[in-house]
């Protein structure tokens, strides 16, 4: 049986075997050029930051708008990546999560260093590292969430996530630090309003409310893993169209509601919170109405993107952001230099041929993409520690091994369970 979306299936004769193979191509053909769409949106945002914006073209409030689906998208999808692995290849979580904790040290540690560096054109190597960057906020996600989600199913996740996100907003609204100690937690963990700063603002992407949206990422993750694994790869695609949709219609009316039904609007003018709340381009921090009407415009886009790959239309376009996604996270930091050192400090002056520019600027991300694909070079993105975890983990499992006085289908487990920690170190 041969699937558009997925390529070549195991038979079902053994999907314990192949079950680990499944995954990964699924992997390939969906979350990496979803991905990869993605990025596409974070390049068009840091152009237009770059040499849109600088010309004082019109259209760059526009394209700044439509580009606000990147960071939404990128951190679902992350947070969908592990949901999806976690149904399709339960036994390889040890691993998966050792695995996430090394990125995200790595992204803590390097990415942030490199992302910093790019960013000396316009400000010193100190401003600069002490900036907050989406990587950051995403490396604290996949460090944390995979805990979580061990601990948690589905529904009460959703009920996590939402939590936190509310404890962020309402800790933004009631809580009003002076300490330099408390004001960098505020900072960085539950961000600061904007009528909070006099001076121009440091963008910053706060850790709680991300680390929410990651959750949730999750839980939608956990739904298409299970329709792939009943080889049901037209229903996930759906999910997106229907969630996606969902969200979007959600977030369209409440900016309608708020702003044009006089009664609801006079009352939400009051407060500049209730303000904030509603607006569906508050970014820093992600304001609720930003969540659903962009992370759900990321969904739909996610859904189009993945029907032309299913049906085989533009096959170089899908392979393109296959390739792309797969190395999201190189190019990302590409790209850092290629629009903040290089677009930006060329002042270049504005010209209508601008999407020419622009397709030129993404050349070299897609060089470098392609070439990181082909030498499946991801394997580099670690600081080591995942060899060192995964042995540190090899005694308690011998320990418990040696205490466990069980029948014999007990200890067949737990000899399976050292064997592949063996293996595995």
């Amino acid at each position: 049986m041969v699937n558009q979306f997925l390529g070549p299936l195991a038979p079902p004769s053994r999907p314990d075997v192949n079950r680990s193979r499944f995954s990964h191509v699924a992997r390939v053909n969906s979350i990496d050029v979803a991905r990869g769409a993605a990025m596409f949106f974070v390049c068009l945002s840091h152009f237009t930051g770059a040499y849109l914006w600088q010309t004082g073209m019109r259209a760059n409030d526009f394209l700044v708008t439509v580009s606000m689906i990147a960071s939404p998208s990128f951190v679902l999808i992350s947070g969908m990546m592990f949901g999806f692995l976690r149904v399709l290849n339960p036994v390889d979580l040890p691993h998966l999560r050792i695995r996430l904790l090394d990125r995200g040290v790595f992204l803590l540690v390097i990415g942030h260093f490199l992302l910093a560096v790019s960013q000396l054109r316009r400000s010193t190597m100190t401003e600069a590292y002490y900036g907050s960057f989406l990587t950051d906020a995403l490396a604290v996600a996949i460090m944390l969430g995979p805990r979580i989600v061990d601990v948690s199913r589905g529904p009460l996740r959703i009920a996590i996530a939402i939590s936190l996100y509310c404890a962020s907003w309402l800790m933004l609204a009631r809580w009003h630090p002076s300490g330099s100690g408390a004001l960098l937690i505020q900072r960085y963990v539950i961000g600061s309003l904007p009528s909070e700063i006099a001076a121009p603002r440091t963008l910053v992407f706060p850790l709680l409310p991300w680390l929410s949206v990651y959750l949730l990422g999750t839980v939608l993750g956990e739904h298409v893993g299970y329709f792939y694994r009943r080889r049901e790869a037209h229903r996930a695609r759906r999910l997106f169209l229907l969630v996606g949709s969902g969200c979007m219609l959600l977030g369209t009316i409440t900016y309608v509601v708020t702003r044009y039904l006089g009664p609801v609007h006079s009352l939400v003018s009051r407060s500049m919170l209730a303000v904030l709340l509603t607006s569906p381009t508050l970014k820093f921090p992600p304001g609720p109405a930003y969540i659903a009407y962009f992370g759900g415009s990321g969904l739909v886009f996610m859904w189009l993107v993945l029907e032309l790959e299913a049906r085989r239309r533009l096959p170089l376009l899908t392979e393109w952001l296959r390739r792309v996604g797969y190395a999201s996270l190189p190019v990302f930091l590409l790209q850092g230099f290629v629009y903040s050192a290089v677009v930006r400090s060329a002042n270049l002056p504005y010209s209508a041929w601008w999407p020419l520019l622009f397709l030129f600027s993404l050349v070299p991300m897609w060089a470098l993409a392609s070439v990181w694909s082909r030498a499946d070079a991801n394997r580099l993105l670690t600081v080591g520690i995942t060899a060192w975890l995964e042995r540190q983990s090899h005694p308690a499992v011998v320990r418990a091994s040696r205490l466990a006085r069980v029948s014999r289908p007990g200890l067949k487990a737990i000899s399976s369970l050292t064997a592949y920690v063996r293996a595995r170190s």
